[in-house]
């Protein structure tokens, strides 16, 4: 079973500050990828459970800047479907240039067709 930590990270000059209420503590960090390690140690060392059973979840604040969190989670699963998109994209362009050469349509026509280039399409085909 997990324990819930939550943390308040916010730039502080050139460091992450974590303030972490419901342990009463506060820790710093470098760079964002040592903050939830930095997290997860001062939780340890209060409640002496094992690092790895801390459901960790921060609340990240930089001074003029909204929503960090929610608008970079926004952005990774945008980056994420758009992914999924160029993959479906993808199959489906080598599903129609092997349909179409095996109609008999060139190369550079089947490429004409696709948006890409007729060695694209011998990639695709052969």
């Amino acid at each position: 079973m997990s324990t819930r930590v939550e943390a308040v990270v916010h730039r502080q000059g050139q460091w992450w500050e974590v303030e972490i209420p419901s342990l009463g503590q506060v820790t710093q960090a470098r760079t964002m990828s040592a903050v939830e390690a930095a997290i997860a140690e001062v939780a340890h060392l209060v409640t002496g459970q094992p690092i790895s059973c801390f459901d960790i979840v921060m609340d990240i604040r930089v001074d003029g800047i909204r929503s960090i969190a929610q608008r970079a989670a926004e952005i990774r699963s945008k980056r994420e479907r758009a992914h999924e998109l160029e993959r479906e994209a993808q199959e489906a362009t080598r599903a129609l240039a092997v349909e179409l050469r095996n109609a008999g349509v060139s190369g550079r026509d089947a490429a004409e067709f696709l948006g890409v280039s007729h060695q694209r399409i011998h990639q695709l085909t052969s």
